[in-house]
């Protein structure tokens, strides 16, 4: 074993960093080739993780010192063009995914040598996985921690992303006492690359028992559009056996046979291990998330966190040990921003506060953009947004210009071309723009405003032609700020005809003559 030569703690046998004090020590391990590599202002410090479809980095702002969380897709896939393309259309699924317990996809994008890759926000705390792996939780526990990975769903869900992938390994819990068991759950979409080769991974060796462990009976028999809400459903019901049990409710030799007894097998009582919980409802309620048919279960996570909520208060009035959750220990803030120059581990992300403040400049022009689309009263999908984000009128102006953001540059990929939905989507895009330029009064772009242009960058590279020209249109009444960048809207050649005649003849000559537009009484004509 390695100690810490700082305070003599045990030293992670992988990456080096020590447990208590955070510090990292040069082991003889694996020399890892991305390591010291930079992703825009990024730096990756250490690998966190590994699995089937690439690896985690935990990476280092360059500037600022906060923390970050970068995942590399495996070449073979970066590679692929239809994963790659899956990948990319499901990073900018789920940055339209705002909630406090949904770790925060803030970038993607292509590297020449590291491929594809997603940025995230960094989680400071063990995946609940790693905790179950001392033991089941006190009923309480169990409670607070599901109601927050059910209100991550229910978010979720309400956009049309269903996880497909939800299991132990996938919840973070903050390390931080004064957040005790705050969650965050991650890989939201990315699970729907895996799946769609899933008839292929159940008969790879060793590949997906960790996945097919937590699988609905609809999804192991990968029918097309049979995977939904529903299965998301029966995951955490299998998550919820395992944090009262201490064991998954079944096991096998094989991944064949552990698919059957899913598909066909009533699952054991949770009572059976936890006899204080026989005839309860949380028994009841975890037996109904394992139905083998989705129309037996909950009808939705907001149903399901209900029914967790009245079968937790049902234990605490039986007297149950561990039934009840300090009242103290309850907190639905997001864990705070550390100081700019600080060394943090704490995310990054804008805090979205409930605590009144002064507007700025830019949260009027966001809540002025908020404003008109609830006017319009139309069934868009930033309308759906701000319906279904509690509270958005104390949601910080930078949160709130993120949460918009994330939903406009879906709609611009998705709307169709020449459609009423495309035109409305991209004036609200350049009404967006306009408030994220007019918001800063220095001399170069803030972080947030850099975020928003790389993510406009990758959107204009996967539109296609006449989208990507709508697009432009809307925002050349801004190209001309001094904080936009350059290269994303073409300078208009504002020549007259004859000077462009007198230029040299070119390439560029010729081709300026040939979209050359004339101007007759007002009127601009090609």
């Amino acid at each position: 074993m390695s100690v810490c030569a700082n305070c003599k703690s045990e030293l992670d046998p992988d990456t080096g960093e020590c447990f208590d004090c955070g510090r990292t020590q040069n082991l003889s391990v694996r020399p890892d080739p991305f390591l010291g590599r930079t992703v825009g202002n990024l730096v990756l410090v250490y690998k966190i993780g590994e699995g089937a479809m690439g690896a985690v980095y935990r990476a280092a702002h360059q500037t600022l010192k906060t923390a970050y969380a970068v995942k590399i897709l495996q070449s073979a896939f970066s590679d692929d063009e239809t994963v790659a393309e899956r990948f990319r259309r499901e990073a900018l699924a789920c940055s339209r995914l705002q909630h406090e317990n949904v770790v925060y996809v803030t970038d993607f994008g292509a590297d020449p040598t590291l491929g594809l890759y997603l940025v995230m926000e960094f989680v400071d705390g063990p995946s609940l996985g790693q905790m179950l792996r001392q033991g089941p939780l006190a009923p309480g526990r169990v409670g607070r921690i599901l109601e927050q990975v059910c209100d991550a769903m229910t978010a979720a869900h309400r956009l049309d992303i269903v996880h497909r992938d939800l299991k132990p390994d996938n919840i973070l819990v903050y390390r931080d006492p004064a957040r005790r068991d705050f969650v965050k759950v991650v890989d939201f979409g990315i699970a729907r690359i895996r799946m769609a080769d899933a008839s292929e991974e159940l008969t790879a060796s060793g590949t997906t028992v960790g996945t097919i462990q937590y699988m609905a009976p609809e999804q192991l028999l990968n029918r097309p559009g049979s995977v939904g809400a529903w299965s998301d459903i029966y995951a955490l019901g299998v998550i919820a056996f395992e944090m009262l049990t201490g064991a998954r409710p079944f096991a096998a030799s094989s991944m064949l046979e552990l698919a059957v007894k899913h598909a066909t097998v009533a699952p054991p009582l949770v009572s059976a291990s936890r006899p204080e919980l026989a005839g309860s409802r949380l028994e009841a309620l975890v037996g109904a998330m394992l139905a083998k048919e989705p129309a037996d279960r909950p009808a939705s996570m907001e149903a399901v966190r209900e029914a967790l909520t009245a079968a937790v208060a049902e234990l605490v009035s039986r007297g149950v040990p561990g039934a009840s959750y300090p009242s103290s220990l309850r907190t639905t803030s997001r864990p705070s921003m550390p100081a700019v120059g600080q060394e943090s581990e704490a995310p990054s992300m804008p805090v979205i506060s409930t605590a009144p403040s002064s507007p700025s400049t830019p949260s009027l022009r966001v809540r002025s953009l908020v404003q008109r689309i609830r006017e319009e009263g139309n069934d868009s999908a930033v309308a759906t947004l701000l319906a279904s984000l509690p509270g958005v009128d104390a949601i910080s102006g930078e949160a709130l210009t993120m949460a918009l953001w994330g939903v406009l540059q879906q709609e611009v990929l998705d709307a169709p071309i020449g459609s009423a939905r495309l035109a409305q989507t991209c004036e609200h895009l350049g009404m967006l723009i306009g408030a994220v330029l007019e918001g800063n009064e220095g001399p170069s772009p803030s972080e947030a405003q850099q975020r928003v242009f790389r993510a406009l960058r990758n959107v204009l590279s996967l539109a296609d032609k006449d989208r990507r020209a709508q697009v432009i249109e809307a925002l050349r009444p801004w190209s001309e700020h001094p904080l936009f960048p350059a290269d994303i809207v073409p300078k208009e050649d504002r020549r007259s005809l004859m000077e462009k005649l007198s230029a040299p003849l070119s390439g560029e000559s010729i081709r300026s003559l040939l979209t050359h537009r004339i101007e007759l009484f007002g009127a601009k004509k090609d």
